[in-house]
């Protein structure tokens, strides 16, 4: 019972998602991808920035510096 439960739902999702994102007269539902990718790849990189920030900060605390006052690099838009 549960494979045939199973088996229908992915059915069902291949089925809503052939209509979605392949029918052309309502097609335009991949256009919202777009928003969605740039949230994701924005995440992506805020989480990288974060992780390498708190690499430097844990190197600092090992090397027995206090990072709160070491000084920081200005920003740059590069």
């Amino acid at each position: 019972m549960v494979a045939s439960i199973v088996a229908a739902s992915i059915v069902w999702v291949n089925l809503v998602f052939r209509r979605m994102f392949f029918r052309r007269p309502h097609g335009a539902w991949w256009i919202l991808m777009i928003p969605l990718a740039l949230v994701i790849i924005g995440a992506v990189v805020e989480l990288v920035k974060m992780t390498m920030a708190s690499r430097e900060r844990k190197a600092l605390v090992d090397s027995g510096v206090d990072p709160d006052t070491v000084a920081k690099k200005a920003p740059t838009l590069r």
